[in-house]
């Protein structure tokens, strides 16, 4: 296994858009804010970006 140094980081910028503000089926948009299903998923990019590199 390949050691990441401590330091090491990677950046995304994202502009949350009304499509990725929480809401649910029936109700629609609950709260103009970034859904966590979305901010869940870029971190998961931004992770595999991370460790691509080693």
């Amino acid at each position: 296994m390949r050691v990441i140094p401590a330091n090491h980081e990677t950046r995304m910028r994202i502009v949350v858009t009304a499509e990725m503000t929480a809401q649910f089926e029936e109700m629609g948009e609950v709260h103009p804010v970034y859904a966590t299903y979305w901010l869940t998923r870029h971190m998961e990019l931004a992770g595999r970006k991370l460790i691509l590199l080693f």
